[in-house]
């Protein structure tokens, strides 16, 4: 028997896999690359997590994403 948690089955990304996706991006970057790399990570991060912002939680009107990515962009 198989259970899904977290939308895993409906198609739909939950925020904790959108806010671990950041974060092991950043914690794969501090591990494994210098200074500059980090920096240009985080500015596409912070790029991304803005786009996506507004796309998804204000033209699409859905504050689960506003929020989310607000917490993305913080993290960034």
């Amino acid at each position: 028997s198989i259970v899904h948690v977290g939308q895993g089955s409906s198609g739909g990304i939950s925020r904790n896999a959108i806010i671990g996706e950041y974060q092991g991006l950043k914690l794969l970057y501090q591990k494994h690359h210098d200074l500059f790399d980090r920096f240009m990570l985080s500015v596409l991060l912070k790029w991304g997590a803005a786009l996506r912002w507004f796309i998804f939680g204000v033209l699409g009107n859905n504050k689960q994403a506003r929020e989310t990515y607000a917490r993305c962009f913080s993290l960034a």
